[in-house]
């Protein structure tokens, strides 16, 4: 997969008049449900976005200020 090599950032972001919707919010959740049944993906908040971004993207820059 190339997300193995690549992991890939998808944010979603959803205004409750579409996703609200009986039918969208019923393959909203399947979505959902499928996504947490594969090993590796993860869902973390977004300040535990902003705290990995920090120790693992940025931590070269890091070392450079230290």
């Amino acid at each position: 997969m190339e997300s193995k090599e690549h992991p890939t950032y998808c944010p979603f972001q959803f205004h409750p008049y579409i996703s609200g919707r009986p039918g969208r919010a019923a393959t909203l959740r399947a979505i959902i449900q499928h996504m947490k049944a594969v090993d590796g993906v993860w869902f973390p908040t977004g300040s535990e976005v902003a705290s990995w971004c920090r120790d693992e993207l940025f931590k070269t820059d890091q070392a450079k200020t230290a």
